[in-house]
């Protein structure tokens, strides 16, 4: 009979180089000015003190509160950006 492995015991065999370049994005977002506002803004205190709530009643949303909150700051630097140029 053959042996079964688990996936735990094969998994170092396996080399998953397609996921490095996530980390190549990430470091990029991390020094970008929006990552910068990223790290310093307070997501998830800033929801909680103004009630935004994860769940509610009706149809599930596509973002979570903290999602919501930097939507707007991104549509809000978008904007900036955008009245410069023109």
């Amino acid at each position: 009979m053959a042996k079964v492995q688990k996936i735990s015991e094969l998994q170092p065999k396996l080399g998953f180089t397609e996921f490095d370049f996530y980390e190549d994005y990430r470091q990029s977002f991390i020094s970008s000015e929006l990552g910068k506002l990223h790290q310093a803004f307070p997501f998830s205190e800033f929801c909680k003190s103004i009630g935004l709530k994860e769940k509610s009643r009706g149809r599930k949303s596509y973002f979570s509160p903290e999602g919501k909150v930097a939507l707007m700051n991104v549509n809000a630097y978008n904007q900036q950006f955008s009245n410069i140029n023109d």
